[in-house]
């Protein structure tokens, strides 16, 4: 994601807007600033990214006495990393945006539908001259 926005817009930069631990999970949203590489102008996509917190085997999920060592420090930046790549999503599907729809919708064939149908009245109606 980050060699893509590189690639595409040269300047760019992540601001963290608020971390939360939420049940055993670090919770990290983001907003993703980006410079239109033919405009200059500046634009921004908000994302949000979790990553749980690693407890003992067999540890309760929210038992914070049973925390790995080290559990925060690897989920923080998972978190932040799922957040950035959640922001760049919305920039469209190069980013991955739709990749994990199942369904694909024909919003033009049901138009042509109702086009077809209005031709098809029209031709019906009695011919003035």
């Amino acid at each position: 994601i980050e060699y893509l926005l590189t690639s595409i817009y040269q300047r760019w930069k992540v601001e963290v807007k608020e971390i939360q631990v939420i049940a055993n999970s670090v919770v990290v949203t983001v907003r993703l600033h980006i410079q239109d590489p033919i405009t200059s102008e500046w634009d921004w996509q908000d994302g949000i990214g979790a990553s749980p917190i690693q407890t003992a085997q067999g540890a309760a999920a929210t038992d914070f006495t049973k925390v790995n060592t080290a559990a925060v420090q690897m989920a923080a930046p998972a978190a932040e990393s799922y957040a950035i790549k959640d922001a760049a999503e919305k920039l469209g599907k190069l980013f991955g945006k739709d990749i994990n729809r199942k369904d694909v919708i024909d919003i033009l064939q049901p138009m042509f539908n109702k086009k077809a149908a209005l031709e098809g009245k029209l031709k019906s109606l009695p011919q003035t001259t």
